[in-house]
């Protein structure tokens, strides 16, 4: 997998991906990674297709799937509404990176792996409950 510095991705992309995760990963401290796929990772900035991005999420898949999916896309909409840029956000979660069986599409999984390019997640600061604080 490249990194976005090593990659065909044009500069437009990617402040465009860097902006969508700058938009979802505040909402989503499990957000690991996201890594860019398609024909935006090959560098096709002609492309009709929306950005298509995978987001590793290191919290367990549980019942939360649906949940997830329909959040990823309320943002995507919000995005493209403001950007005018469709983006198709695809939650895979750790286990399922791990162990590509374990997801519906094994081999999206190896063609993520293979040709997509990863962007870093910013670290959210997560603040402990009041009684956890130490007051002296």
């Amino acid at each position: 997998m490249l990194t976005k510095d090593d990659s065909p991705v044009t500069p437009e992309i990617k402040s465009l991906v860097e902006k969508f995760i700058a938009r979802v990963s505040p909402k989503y401290p499990a957000m690991i990674s996201a890594m860019l796929y398609g024909p935006y990772a090959k560098g096709d900035e002609k492309s009709a297709e929306p950005l298509q991005l995978a987001l590793l999420l290191n919290s367990p898949k549980g019942a939360l799937f649906e949940v997830t999916s329909a959040e990823f896309n309320f943002v995507a909409h919000e995005f493209a509404l403001d950007f005018h840029v469709q983006v198709k956000p695809t939650p895979i979660w750790m286990e399922e990176w791990e162990t590509p069986t374990k997801y519906a599409q094994p081999d999206l999984i190896t063609e993520i792996n293979n040709n997509g390019v990863s962007f870093a997640v910013p670290k959210h600061a997560t603040f402990a409950a009041p009684e956890q604080i130490d007051v002296q």
